[in-house]
């Protein structure tokens, strides 16, 4: 930490410290895959076993405060560890236009009509979705944290995020069990995740991963909540930034204004210092 100090360091960005499924199956034929990057995340309540325990996380931030540094922890709202299979087996992407939802009567709902309203339709995970979901065992049932994380209904269950448009929101970004943000449970599950990891430990701030794949609706909700207490906890300069992965300015400062966010990072800066790097543009792209 001294060291790090001495280079100036004032905050540790860590990635997504909790636990997380390590090894991924794809079916038969085809190499398993490593979480080594822990955005699979398992237990949203617990540090995973790779790391240590919460004992060793309040010793590190205790530390680094002790040589001025923070520390930032990257967290997940828009998807789980994959466990959620579709029945049939289908996973390409099923748009809205034609499988809309249905609640558990049947009746068809456009899920943007309630968004994070309390009279948000009662739905059942045989009738509901256009990917029914399933699990491959009575453990994948029961195995993630919170419990509400069990319920397959609060996942989007619409196969896998396709080119782009409605799908970058609702669909499963490498098979990962994609959230239902827009349900006003979801909302409140993940802001009582987060509130739960400022009001134990000392920490300086949070990096949003996955941000244009959430609607803004959420973030709009979410951010102050966090916001609220981190300045209950005594951190009114909590450090809150967001990643949407795209070079494009005007894209990004969408975010900033409509989705709350306090900063984002800046992939535009990115892509114009690779391109001066790599000889492709002019000094000037970088200023």
């Amino acid at each position: 930490m001294d060291y790090l100090a001495q280079l100036g360091v004032t905050s540790i960005w860590m990635a997504p410290i909790f636990r997380n499924r390590s090894v991924q199956m794809f079916g038969e034929g085809v190499p398993p895959k490593a979480g080594y990057h822990g955005y699979w995340i398992l237990d949203f309540t617990e540090v995973d076993p790779h790391f240590g325990s919460k004992e060793d996380l309040q010793r590190l931030i205790e530390r680094a405060k002790m040589s001025g540094i923070g520390i930032i922890l990257d967290i997940v709202v828009n998807h789980t560890a994959d466990l959620i299979q579709p029945k049939g087996g289908v996973y390409a992407y099923q748009y809205e236009f034609s499988k809309p939802y249905l609640d558990s009567s049947g009746k068809a709902f456009g899920d943007r009509d309630y968004i994070d309203k309390p009279d948000f339709p009662k739905l059942e995970a045989d009738i509901s979705f256009p990917a029914p979901p399933t699990f491959e065992n009575d453990t994948d049932r029961a195995i993630k944290k919170p419990d509400w994380l069990n319920d397959p209904t609060v996942y989007h269950n619409r196969g896998e995020v396709s080119t782009g448009g409605e799908s970058a929101q609702y669909g499963e970004i490498s098979g990962l069990d994609d959230l239902f943000t827009e349900q006003p449970r979801v909302v409140q599950g993940m802001i009582d995740i987060y509130r739960a990891w400022i009001k134990d430990f000392a920490i300086a701030g949070f990096r949003l991963d996955t941000v244009k794949h959430v609607n803004n609706e959420f973030w709009q909700r979410f951010i102050p909540a966090i916001q609220e207490q981190a300045t209950r906890s005594g951190r009114k300069d909590f450090f809150i930034f967001g990643e949407i992965y795209d070079p494009d300015p005007a894209f990004l400062s969408e975010f900033v204004h409509r989705a709350n966010m306090p900063s984002v990072l800046d992939f535009g800066f990115q892509r114009a210092a690779r391109g001066f790097a790599n000889g492709a543009d002019f000094t000037s792209k970088v200023g």
